[in-house]
């Protein structure tokens, strides 16, 4: 890798991230991570750590991916939506629970994933509490939160 811009390196480490998500190579990931920090990346590319923790979770890996997310200085809602649907599908509710209640920025996708995850464990009554919260709090319904 010879480019010497942060941007270059970035969309680098994107697409090597991406071609090792499709081959679903654990170990590749893992190498890019390093590399990664090596470039201190990890430090300033959002955009780079939340591939990264795409790549970890979709390769069985949900414990580096969260040990990704909780080591970035920075986050976008992108950042904090990946980790709460990574803890909700896993039915890991407290800490999904945690994770939304410490967001400062929720979107549609946050309260689906919540609202989702309540009905996949059976609990109909919490779901419907945070469906109404998330009309109260005016954010747009999708066909996916109803789903």
């Amino acid at each position: 890798m010879e480019a010497s811009n942060p941007a270059s390196r970035s969309d680098f480490y994107a697409y090597q991230l991406q071609a090792s998500l499709r081959k679903r190579d654990l170990l590749a990931g893992k190498s890019i991570h390093a590399q990664i920090i090596k470039c201190d990346l990890h430090l300033c590319s959002v955009f780079l750590m939340n591939n990264l923790m795409t790549v970890y979770l979709k390769t069985g890996s949900a414990f580096d991916a969260h040990r990704v997310f909780d080591e970035m200085p920075l986050r976008n809602t992108l950042s904090w939506n990946t980790i709460l649907s990574a803890y909700a599908k896993q039915g890991r509710f407290d800490e999904a629970l945690s994770v939304f209640n410490a967001m400062l920025q929720r979107d549609s996708f946050s309260w689906t994933a919540m609202i989702v995850g309540y009905n996949q464990m059976d609990r109909y009554g919490n779901a419907i509490q945070m469906f109404v919260q998330m009309i109260a709090d005016g954010v747009p319904v999708t066909q996916f939160t109803l789903y």
